[in-house]
């Protein structure tokens, strides 16, 4: 599914307008994969159909470290404007963003379970890409998913602690 499903997929739009709402009423949210790609094109920022496709697992650079974060998308896009850019790698520049201190956007997905990275894995080996990883490397990596979902923790935590303040309370 991909932003540019909207007429096969049309809750996509009712989804967009909840995410405009989201961003006027300064909400905290955050959109993983396909809901960092739709609130960047609510923001205006050009979403890139079929550009840095992944399925791997990618050190991605977050402000203070880098870890191996599994990634499955097939688009990609750019910055906001007015957004900032905490997280990046090598085959995705755009990995992660904060727009006004309340939206939060992740193209990596930290919410993978290993469950769905086996049946990912187990059709790898039919796909290919620059940045497509073999079902082998893919098992590898399952020994990332510990670091991968304190790191998810610790940042919804941050979020919980920014939403009880309020869109008036300090950043």
């Amino acid at each position: 599914m991909s932003v540019f499903d909207k007429k096969r997929y049309p809750f996509l739009n009712a989804e967009a307008k909840l995410l405009e709402e989201c961003l006027r009423a300064k909400k905290v949210f955050l959109g993983i994969c396909l809901g960092a790609e739709l609130m960047a094109e609510v923001l205006g920022a050009r979403v890139l159909g079929n550009q840095n496709s992944e399925r791997c697992w990618t050190p991605v650079r977050l402000e203070d470290q880098t870890l191996h974060m599994f990634s499955n998308h097939k688009d990609s896009f750019e910055l906001p404007a007015g957004a900032e850019l905490f997280a990046s790698s090598p085959g995705a520049p755009v990995q992660g963003y904060n727009y006004g201190g309340h939206c939060f956007g992740l193209q990596f997905h930290p919410n993978s379970e290993e469950e769905t990275i086996r049946k990912i894995a187990a059709e790898a080996d039919k796909k290919a890409g620059a940045n497509f990883q073999s079902r082998e490397e893919l098992l590898r990596g399952l020994v990332h998913l510990p670091r991968q979902h304190a790191w998810l923790e610790g940042f919804c935590e941050g979020l919980s602690r920014r939403a009880s303040r309020g869109p008036s309370g300090p950043s």
